[in-house]
């Protein structure tokens, strides 16, 4: 589905370049292609993608990304990382929905994450009410209107694993790493959306960031344990969507 996608994607972007966002019809016809179709195109099938992820997470691991059976540890941050993508998923399908979904996908899962991890819970119950707390002192003027998405950044760069006292497996680690990037692409959106960015840039702004972070699961963080071939067709895919929405 994911190379039927891809060749779709890559199709309207070499007809862009030759009639502008547009498919050639037979019969001379033109169709538009805006960046916002392909935003919709790319944020429902990353939503189909990480739901059915969140659901059968070791099933879709274990025949999509990891070579060997997953870890507990592993197991739970797949699920995690599928959580966050789904929340990704609203913000561009559905904005007005995208805290419930990020802070309910944390909130929800801070209980097993302490115990697979061996972690304090609060750093993730806190989750259940920050990003509220954010979009309030925002709308007041408290905080610059950049503040919560700089917030989701630096949460991107530190991780959700610093705090984690039980040994984690290059597994683990990668697919933690990967969350880390995808919490970053989110909040380089939202910073972007709130310096007066067009929709298109800051949807071409994430899915770079989304690509870069899949070629790093594969390549680098997850080299040796993980099934590359996935990955590099996301981030064909996220490459393509990003070039769409950049040059449109």
């Amino acid at each position: 589905m994911l190379a039927v996608a891809l060749a779709a994607l890559a199709s309207s972007k070499l007809s862009a370049s030759k009639v502008g966002p547009a498919l050639k019809l037979r019969g001379g016809g033109v169709l538009r292609i805006s960046p916002a179709e392909v935003q919709t195109f790319v944020g429902g099938l990353v939503g189909l993608a990480s739901g059915a992820g969140y659901v059968y997470t070791e099933d879709i691991a274990k025949k999509y990304m990891f070579t060997d059976p997953l870890t507990p540890q592993t197991k739970i941050l797949a699920k995690v990382c599928c959580g966050v993508n789904l929340a990704a998923a609203v913000l561009l399908l559905k904005p007005e929905f995208f805290l419930v979904a990020l802070a309910g996908t944390l909130y929800s899962l801070a209980d097993q994450l302490g115990e697979v991890l061996d972690m304090p819970r609060y750093p993730l119950f806190a989750w259940g009410f920050m990003p509220f707390v954010f979009e309030w002192a925002m709308a007041k003027g408290y905080l610059p209107k950049s503040a919560f998405g700089a917030y989701v950044m630096a949460n991107g760069i530190a991780g959700i694993t610093y705090q984690a006292k039980a040994k984690l497996t290059q597994q683990s680690k990668s697919i933690a790493k990967f969350s880390q990037g995808s919490c970053l692409a989110i909040g380089a959106y939202l910073v972007s959306q709130a310096q007066g960015n067009t929709a298109a840039q800051s949807f071409g702004y994430w899915c770079g960031l989304q690509a870069a972070a899949s070629v790093k699961f594969a390549c680098v963080d997850g080299q040796g344990v993980v099934n590359p071939v996935d990955s590099y067709l996301w981030a064909a895919f996220y490459a393509t969507a990003a070039s769409i929405a950049l040059t449109a």
